[in-house]
């Protein structure tokens, strides 16, 4: 029964929220200022998953991904479709966007280097033939630690002792949660639950 209210709730809240955002759409002042209002979850998104990720960006790479989070957020409004509420919604398109802010700056130090693979990673062909939002909703639904240490691997370049080192897990669980995360990852991307490959 408690399932049933919070979903109902849920539902209920993504509704208003669809509301809200075809006025805010439509000009009303007084919907954009409550709408501002509600985007004002984006800054302790950014900083949260910025400490979960080991404090990947520098406090002014956070404070510029804010700011790019929230015209993204404006400019992608009318795509909202209310089938949850806008924080929900707007913390998708924040994580993906702080993914994209790490790949960048990772491209950027790591110009006319080559990084040279002896051996291909596991599922590597599926992170790069799948658009990054399936990628980074598949990463949200394997949840912590296996998200945390493929997002490491694949979007910091980290090695296993680094990894380790960061998360503070030996470099074997770390292995461990890696490959078992990739796993159930190639599965969720297949449109599989993990529960049925196994």
């Amino acid at each position: 029964m408690i399932q049933k209210s919070t979903t109902a709730e849920t539902a209920d809240l993504a509704a208003r929220d669809l509301a809200l955002v075809k006025q805010v759409l439509a000009g009303e002042p007084a919907c954009v200022d409550r709408l501002v209002e509600r985007l004002q979850c984006v800054p302790a998104m950014i900083r949260a998953r910025n400490r979960r990720w080991g404090q990947a960006l520098r406090p002014d790479e956070v404070e510029d991904l804010i700011q790019d989070c929230l015209v993204v957020l404006w400019k992608k409004l009318g795509t909202f479709a209310g089938l949850s509420p806008l924080e929900h919604w707007a913390h998708r398109i924040c994580s993906l966007e702080m993914m994209n802010a790490l790949r960048a700056r990772d491209r950027h130090s790591a110009a006319g280097t080559e990084v040279v693979e002896s051996v291909p990673e596991p599922c590597q062909e599926e992170l790069v033939a799948t658009d990054r939002h399936r990628v980074g909703e598949g990463l949200q639904q394997l949840g912590p630690p296996a998200e945390d240490i493929i997002r490491l691997k694949h979007f910091e370049h980290l090695t296993f002792d680094e990894i380790a080192r960061r998360t503070g897990t030996a470099v074997n669980t770390a292995k461990s949660h890696y490959y078992r995360g990739l796993r159930r990852l190639r599965q969720v991307l297949q449109g599989l639950a993990p529960e049925e490959a196994a």
